[in-house]
């Protein structure tokens, strides 16, 4: 990392494990790495411990209050980071090969203040707590107040050294003594970075003040039985809540009134009523308020010591929105590594998705894309597989998403918010998310073997196991209590008014100016989650790392889980190697090469070590005399498109030959320009070779195209031929048809006149012999009509029955008043689709005589102009048909008119 920054390369170095596996100790080695080797002159007399490098000394001082104030004991490890931080070390100009002045930065994220609250037992709060009391002097104690209590505070015990709660006075002596040591190391290292006196001494009464306020409220166990109820009045300390009060430079009856009474606002008005709290209520405000007095104080002595070592809150916004480091910029992750305690919440949750992120950006970033390089580079290599973990963190990220909702829906006052409903309602809608929940979600029923192991010594009371969480080193348990009071991120309008009412400077710049609820321009206090604030810190942390050139990871593995010196669980040590994917990455290194160098990087800095003879060629070929004159084995390195590869080891032989701890051996070096020279015939005979093939492969492609084409000819002219021939047949086919078209045409033409000529020939043969007899047996019923000539210019079938014979020579004078009345009855009825009847005086006499003949035979009146038989029934089928009815005996026969003229004669049937 140090070389790529005299590069000009901004470098990220990572430290990632469990907690307990030395992250913190690992970092203090790289700051005294930096120590040694940054400096004016590169020696190590310049660098950090000398007394011209003041910013160096302020960020190992840094380091040091940072370690205090946010560093605790657990049950898995004495010195554990209860909070992530990213160093960023800016190198500033300087010579080629060394670097100026430097510049610090640091940014923090989730700090576990929970902590100061309460913790489980066997392990300890922040250690300043303890530095305090210890380190101190009694009159310094005194003034603040800590004198008195012997075993300490609530928040603070002394018997809190022995990791089982129990007193072990050779611990907690051994405890003492170096809380001693460290509160003075802590001064110093303040008093290093400029602050002030006053700021100091804020510092301390703040701290005694949460001391103070933890004691506030006795135990249940020291309350009456009648006053230790959660719905019955409490009694508070006089003496605690008058010095906290004295600290904060409060009222100590305005901070009573705050435990002991709520002030409800009332709806629609600008009026508060009050009523007594419970002690479960008081409670929960004392512990708002020192979780919100600690959690600031950490983050404003954070901005101090930013602007007293570097670039100050510009560089601490710029880290937070994401910005990779610069060109010559070092960014160093020491954050919290995978935690399984006895009693896990939020806070585990978040720091394991945390692991849970690293974890896939050391996959992506060392497996996925040294094989990505490999496969660029041209170099052969076996396949390593990498789990994907995309699906444990969307379950979290689900997970929580249902906390933030719970947590809005307590925000507004909803009662069935609770932290039991949270958990329900995580596990059936995260477990309905396919891909995600039903993988790595589980019920609290479902335990297994692969559940991590809570730390020996750190076994606490049952607690209530809400379900289960696969992560990448095991599945963790999760309890049900506590999530909603540790995602709420913005405290109650009381401790924001405590705060602001403070008589002292120092106390209220802890507190969060905001404008007063009902003033003008005020707007209405919202939910703050904590876990949506630290996923956003997160993604724009891991928006840095991948946004930077180069990353580096350092791996820290605890030897044994139950922390004694010189053991070595193999199998522990084991399962945390397979869950890091450190396995796969020693696979791919093995049959990989894990040192590289650009060809460019190889010709400026070792050209000049090399003998003129080899000084010519082409980048690869200086770097493969190089490696011939140095006397690497074949097997220890290779060459790329683009880059040099060696095994581990060999870039240490050649910064060496750089430094001058070695030299050349004439004989190698010989030997590497035979084998140069070797190479270069050999080169030249497969060129040649090349050459040759490339001219028989050109002769074969060309004949091979051009028996293509010979094919495709002979296959087009069949194509052709065939298409023609197939042309030539349809047509033929077609002239065939038309000719039976046009016969069968003319034959039906034929057939058709044909039959009307019979037609006509068989109706003039019935005319002409139709018998008597056949005459007699037509039965029509007629009606009355009248003589004499019917209108031509109306067509009235009713009418077609013309006039017989004989009235037709009656007198017409006697006819004519029934010829009108038949007109006028008929005439409406007719449809319009006979022709016009002639007039009696047209029809020509042969004809009117036939007729008269046939009326006077058979009484049937007819019309007259019909002519042959086919028009009588013609004229039978198209008349309209007038209902028949029965004629009665007595009415068979109708007499005679006056002028002896039959008007109507008995109905019969018609045969024909």
């Amino acid at each position: 990392a140090l070389r790529g920054l005299r590069r000009g390369e901004g470098q990220a170095v990572v430290i990632s494990g469990e907690s307990g596996a030395g992250k913190t100790e690992t970092a203090k080695i790289i700051l005294a790495y930096l120590q040694a080797n940054v400096g004016g002159s590169g020696a190590p007399e310049a660098g950090l411990g000398s007394s011209e490098g003041g910013v160096e000394r302020d960020v190992l001082a840094m380091g040091l209050v940072l370690e205090s104030f946010g560093n605790a004991r657990t049950a898995r490890n004495g010195n554990s980071s209860r909070f992530g931080k990213l160093l960023r070390l800016r190198l500033r100009a300087g010579a080629q090969h060394a670097v100026g002045e430097l510049a610090a930065q640091t940014t923090t994220y989730l700090l576990e203040t929970s902590r100061v609250a309460g913790r489980a037992p066997g392990e300890r709060s922040f250690h300043v707590f303890y530095e305090l009391l210890a380190g101190l002097s009694y009159e310094g104690r005194t003034s603040l107040g800590l004198a008195a209590a012997a075993s300490g505070h609530t928040l603070a015990r002394i018997s809190d050294a022995s990791p089982s709660g129990a007193g072990n006075p050779g611990l907690e002596a051994e405890e003492r003594r170096r809380d001693i040591e460290r509160f003075g190391e802590l001064r110093a290292a303040l008093s290093g970075l400029g602050l002030k006196a006053e700021d100091e001494t804020g510092i301390w009464e703040v701290l005694a003040a949460i001391l103070h306020l933890g004691d506030a409220i006795p135990s249940e166990e020291d309350q009456p039985p009648e006053e230790a109820r959660g719905d019955a009045p409490f009694v508070v300390s006089e003496r605690s809540l008058g010095w906290a009060a004295r600290m904060l430079g409060l009222d100590v009856d305005a901070l009573r009134k705050v435990l002991t009474k709520k002030r409800i606002a009332i709806k629609g008005r600008r009026s508060f009523y009050e009523v007594d709290r419970t002690r479960p209520q008081a409670e929960a405000l004392l512990r708002g308020l020192v979780v919100t007095m600690y959690g600031r104080l950490f983050k404003r002595l954070v901005a101090s010591m930013n602007v007293a070592v570097g670039t100050g809150v510009a560089a601490s916004a710029g880290a937070r929105s994401g910005t990779p480091p610069a060109a010559t910029e070092l960014a160093l992750l020491d954050i919290y590594g995978f935690e399984s305690l006895a009693s896990n919440s939020l806070e585990q949750l978040l720091i394991n998705l945390t692991n849970e992120r690293l974890q896939q950006l050391f996959s992506e970033r060392c497996l996925l894309s040294e094989q990505a390089l490999y496969q660029r580079e041209g170099l052969t290599y076996q396949p390593v597989g990498v789990e994907d973990r995309s699906g444990a963190m969307q379950a979290v990220a689900r997970v929580l998403d249902v906390l933030d909702d719970m947590g809005q829906q307590r925000w507004r006052g909803l009662r069935d918010a609770t932290d039991s409903r949270f958990c329900d309602a995580a596990l059936n809608q995260v477990g309905k998310v396919a891909g995600s929940g039903q993988k790595f979600l589980f019920p609290a029923r479902l335990r297994s073997r692969g559940v991590a192991r809570p730390p020996p010594g750190g076994a606490c009371e049952p607690v209530s196991v809400a379900f289960l969480v696969a992560h990448y080193a095991g599945k963790v348990e999760y309890s049900r209590e506590g999530w909603l009071d540790r995602n709420e991120g913005r405290s109650s309008q009381e401790v924001e008014d405590l705060l602001d009412a403070s008589e002292k400077k120092f106390v209220r710049g802890l507190a969060e100016q905001e404008p007063a609820v009902g003033s003008s321009g005020a707007a209405p206090r919202q939910f703050r989650s904590v876990s949506k604030q630290h996923r956003r810190d997160l993604d724009a942390l891991l928006n840095c790392l991948n946004a930077t050139p180069s990353v580096h990871f350092i791996r820290c593995f605890r030897p044994n889980n139950s922390q004694h010196p010189c053991h070595v669980e193999k199998a522990y040590l084991l399962e945390q190697l397979r869950s890091c994917g450190t396995v796969q990455l020693l696979q791919l290194m093995h049959q990989g090469y894990p040192n590289r160098m650009e060809l460019r990087e190889v010709v400026e800095r070792f050209a000049p070590l090399l003998p003129p003879a080899l000084r010519t060629g082409s980048p690869r070929t200086l770097a493969q005399s190089l490696m011939l004159a140095l006397g690497v084995p074949r097997g220890d390195w290779t060459l790329g498109v683009s880059q040099l590869f060696l095994k581990a080891g060999q870039l240490a032989a050649l910064e060496d030959l750089r430094n001058g701890s070695t030299a050349l051996d004439a004989a190698a070096v010989a030997a590497a320009r035979r084998a140069i020279v070797r190479g270069r015939w050999q080169r030249a005979a497969v060129a040649g070779k090349c050459v040759a093939h490339l001219a028989r492969l050109a002769r074969q492609i060309r004949g091979a195209k051009l028996r293509r084409r010979l094919r495709a000819v002979l296959l087009a002219t069949r194509f052709v031929v065939r298409s023609r021939c197939l042309a030539l047949r349809a047509q033929a086919r077609r002239m065939v048809l038309r000719r039976r078209l046009r016969v069968v045409f003319r034959a039906a033409v034929f057939v058709v006149r044909a039959r009307r000529l019979a037609r006509a020939a068989r109706a003039a043969r019935e005319v002409a012999e139709a018998p008597a007899r056949e005459r007699r047996a037509v039965a029509v019923p007629t009606r009355e009509v009248v003589a004499g000539p019917l209108p031509e210019s109306r067509e009235v079938p009713e009418l077609a029955k013309a006039v017989p014979a004989r009235a037709q020579r009656a007198e017409p004078e006697l006819l004519a008043p029934r010829r009108a009345e038949l007109w006028s009855e008929a005439a409406p009825q007719s449809p319009g689709r006979c022709r016009p009847l002639p007039s009696p005086a047209r029809v020509p006499a042969s004809r009117q005589q036939s007729l008269a003949d046939w009326d006077e035979q058979s009484s049937v009146t007819v019309p007259a102009s019909l002519e042959s038989l086919a028009s009588i029934r013609r004229w039978q089928e198209l008349r309209p048909r007038p209902i028949e009815k029965r004629a009665r005996p007595e009415e068979a026969r109708r007499r005679t008119s006056e002028n002896g003229i039959v008007l109507e004669q008995p109905a019969k049937r018609m045969r024909l």
